[in-house]
């Protein structure tokens, strides 16, 4: 599916309240109106919408995404998560966060 627009910001979303506000409510302080629009995981929930209109996001600029489903966007803003897991969940596993999770249990069991 093909979403009509230049740019968007893909914020995401998780049913998860605790995932909810760690991973995906933060990177909401990178968005910008000119980033286009904010595409989430829907349906929204209404803690989530409760959060975004707090936080001053014009809820006439979220578009959900349908999850599984794939879309053609021509520039994408994606800020990656610093948790494990993610919600809905990644096809990859960079090698960045794959190194700093192995780096982390090392130091966990050396304690």
């Amino acid at each position: 599916m093909e979403l009509p627009a230049l740019e968007d910001f893909l914020l995401g979303g998780c049913a998860n309240y605790t995932h909810w506000v760690l991973d995906f409510l933060p990177r909401i302080a990178f968005y910008r109106s000119n980033y286009g629009r904010l595409l989430m995981n829907g349906p929204l929930l209404p803690f989530q919408t409760q959060a975004l209109t707090h936080l001053g996001v014009n809820t006439e600029n979220i578009v959900t995404l349908d999850y599984p489903c794939a879309y053609a966007i021509r520039k994408l803003f994606y800020l990656s998560t610093a948790s494990a897991i993610a919600m809905p969940p990644m096809t990859f596993q960079p090698a960045l966060c794959a190194a700093r999770s192995e780096s982390h249990r090392n130091d966990w069991t050396t304690l």
